[in-house]
């Protein structure tokens, strides 16, 4: 009878500390308890292949960038999305954080919707988006405990593709972000988001960042959660 209560008591506490991946389509529902082999605890997706759900197709994406849309549970947490091309994603090298790629800093829960994650351009990446490329896009979110959580969702390049329409790109009451500057120093400072890299729906937060201050730099932050380990 306890550990039954306990089970009722924890698993919504559990499943309230992780993440939704609204759109582009998630490759799995990773909250589900369908599939105890699916964690989000797993890098780098959560323990679920390319196209594992035969049911789903890949989510049409604009050559330039596209709408991301996400539903948190922690009171804050650092936020990356990041990029990889090819039908079988093994390296997310690339970075559609704004502000050229800085790390953002989320807080309140609830939705939070990029209305456009821009693709760096062709000279950075090395290669031009085609019609048709296929890629995978890495959701990691970071909490206080600094344990790293994982999604992704595959998706198609095409002209066709449109943005998320204004009232499905809506963040909830109180849910901000904005770009933290991480210094050698043991400090970080925010700035608004910058529309030349990405547009946040609603208003960003001006004020300093509320997320732990850290000494690392973002070069090697990154470098930490694309090898699946970070301790803050």
């Amino acid at each position: 009878m306890k550990a039954d209560l306990l089970a009722t008591i924890v698993l919504p506490l559990a499943v309230s500390a992780h993440f939704g991946l609204n759109y582009p389509t998630w490759r799995a529902d990773s909250l589900a308890e369908t599939n105890e082999s699916i964690s989000q605890w797993s890098y780098p997706c959560a323990n679920v292949q390319p196209m594992q759900n035969t049911s789903l197709q890949r989510t049409p994406w604009p050559l330039e960038g596209g709408s991301v849309s996400l539903d948190l549970n922690h009171h804050w947490t650092y936020l990356f999305v990041n990029l990889g091309f090819g039908a079988e994603v093994t390296n997310f090298n690339i970075s559609l954080n704004p502000n050229g790629g800085q790390l953002i800093n989320q807080t309140g829960n609830g939705t939070f919707c990029w209305n456009q994650l821009r693709v760096p351009s062709s000279e950075l990446l090395g290669l031009t988006i085609t019609e048709g490329q296929e890629a995978s896009i890495q959701v990691v979110t970071v909490g206080d405990s600094g344990s790293a959580l994982y999604n992704c969702a595959d998706i198609v390049f095409t002209s066709n593709a449109t943005l998320l329409a204004a009232d499905q790109c809506v963040n909830s009451t109180g849910v901000t972000a904005q770009s933290v500057e991480l210094s050698s120093a043991s400090n970080a400072t925010g700035s608004s988001h910058g529309d030349h890299s990405g547009t946040a729906s609603g208003s960003a937060a001006s004020s300093t960042s509320s997320g732990a201050a850290s000494s690392l730099t973002v070069s090697s932050f990154m470098g930490l959660l694309a090898a699946g380990v970070l301790v803050l």
